[in-house]
């Protein structure tokens, strides 16, 4: 008889799966992983993938999901993942869509972090569709993939599109002077969109993350600000919910890294902007003491 364990599957929007299993496989950032019942106990990043689930029955279900965190322990199995759907809640010709348009943002991509982002994009869409492809070759659910009034991460990711904004002319006069403090904002690559003469007292300088083992990556150069006598302060960014949850778990080692991180690169700037957008509810008290 096969031994079973707990695991248990989380996103921010709902409990998605609970129960006992025979076994569980899935991609980590080092490759396909199966779990069997005692194993050794590791945590582990997870890239968007199929979640296979061998349940107490013998039963192979399929499901896609996100990118999250696999915390492996003695008395269960736990994945926290930014999204997580059945084959049958999936929207088959959105996630067509999704592909077709990561496709062209990746041709169209002029900075790395552009083609990244375009990349994480389509790995999601292919995998939507190769959860929808299982379910129809297996021959269980349903007969098509059809939309489900669940939350979809499609449906959380911001629609980008270019903007372009007519800045005032150096010889206008602007009404600033009542401001103690004035910011902009510039993106690592695109430094020459700095006009001299600006009104801007402070910048804050986007490029930094966090990467899936929750360190610090793309620490832009504040040297390549050279003409902006203001203040410049460094940006980090972290869109992912359960990455962030993550790296906000007290005492982690995690955490204590990000942190030595944080404060050897903000030595280099003239602040620190956190900009972590997705923090879950229930870790809004670890995120103030972070």
């Amino acid at each position: 008889m096969s031994v079973l364990f707990n695991f248990e599957v989380h996103t921010p929007y709902r409990p998605f799966f609970t129960g006992r299993v025979e076994s569980i496989t899935l991609t980590l950032t080092d490759g396909e992983a199966g779990i069997y019942a005692h194993h050794a106990p590791f945590t582990a990043p997870v890239v968007s993938c199929i979640l296979r689930i061998k349940d107490e029955n013998g039963e192979w279900k399929s499901a896609f999901i996100t990118d999250g965190i696999l915390e492996v322990k003695d008395h269960k199995t736990v994945l926290i993942v930014d999204a997580a759907e059945w084959p049958n809640e999936i929207d088959a010709e959105r996630a067509r869509a999704a592909k077709e348009k990561a496709e062209e943002s990746i041709k169209g991509a002029s900075l790395k972090f552009e083609s990244d982002n375009a990349k994480a994009k389509l790995r999601r869409a292919e995998y939507r569709l190769k959860a929808c492809t299982l379910a129809l070759l297996c021959g269980f659910l349903f007969l098509f993939c059809k939309a489900a009034p669940v939350p979809q991460e499609a449906e959380m990711e911001e629609e980008t599109v270019d903007v372009f904004v007519a800045l005032p002319s150096l010889d206008d006069t602007l009404p600033v002077s009542a401001f103690g403090e004035i910011w902009g904002y510039v993106v690592a690559g695109r430094e020459a969109a700095l006009r001299p003469g600006l009104p801007v007292s402070d910048i804050g300088y986007f490029g930094a993350e966090i990467d899936s083992y929750g360190s610090l990556v793309d620490v832009p150069d504040r040297r390549k600000l050279p003409a902006f006598s203001g203040r410049v302060h460094l940006v980090v960014k972290c869109d992912s919910r359960a990455l962030t949850h993550f790296v906000l778990v007290p005492g982690s080692a995690e955490r204590k890294a990000l942190i030595a991180d944080l404060t050897a690169a903000s030595n280099r700037y003239d602040g620190l902007q956190i900009d972590f957008e997705n923090v879950p509810q229930r870790d809004g008290d670890f995120f103030f003491p972070f």
